[in-house]
């Protein structure tokens, strides 16, 4: 559930909402639907959507990297993916916990897959803006985005706005 809910749900018990508590859960709301069709794409779509990735990584380092260093990168992209899908879906950003990141950043350090890592990012959201409608998009790259920026030693999981703001009010 997005965190601003959960205090609204709270004070239900102490007064009615407040026009602007009502205001940001029928956007919410309305933007449901969206979110849950996005979540199914990616979950059917998810085996296509990263065989177009693994594809590209193949051409682009089976001379400079190991098989290993590729599947690895794949595996921990797809981890990745499923946990902004989820955090889409909730509408919570904060579902990127930082321990989630936290241990991703460590096993590209230790395993060596920065490189892997940032191509992969990048072609995963070439894909993303190939198959996803525009009202689709911005729901999910905005998380890939910040996960990607946090991967990447740039951004902090907590800068983000949330990814409500690409819906249409």
């Amino acid at each position: 559930m997005h965190p601003t809910f959960a205090g609204v749900f709270d004070d239900a018990e102490k007064r009615y909402l407040p026009t602007d508590s009502l205001k940001e859960i029928h956007r919410y709301v309305k933007s449901v639907p969206l979110r849950i069709n996005l979540y199914r794409m990616l979950r059917d779509n998810e085996v296509k959507i990263m065989q177009v990735v693994a594809d590209r990584l193949v051409a682009d380092f089976e001379t400079t990297e190991t098989a290993a260093t590729i599947e690895r990168s794949l595996q921990n992209g797809l981890l990745l993916m499923r946990h902004c899908a989820m955090a889409m879906l909730m509408d919570n950003s904060q579902q990127l916990e930082p321990q989630l990141l936290n241990w991703l950043r460590e096993s590209m350090q230790i395993h060596g897959t920065e490189t892997v890592d940032a191509s992969l990012y990048g072609y995963l959201r070439q894909v993303l803006a190939k198959v996803l409608n525009p009202q689709q998009l911005p729901l999910i790259d905005g998380l890939l985005t910040q996960a990607q920026g946090y991967l990447a030693g740039t951004e902090t999981t907590q800068t983000t706005a949330s990814p409500q703001t690409a819906v249409n009010q």
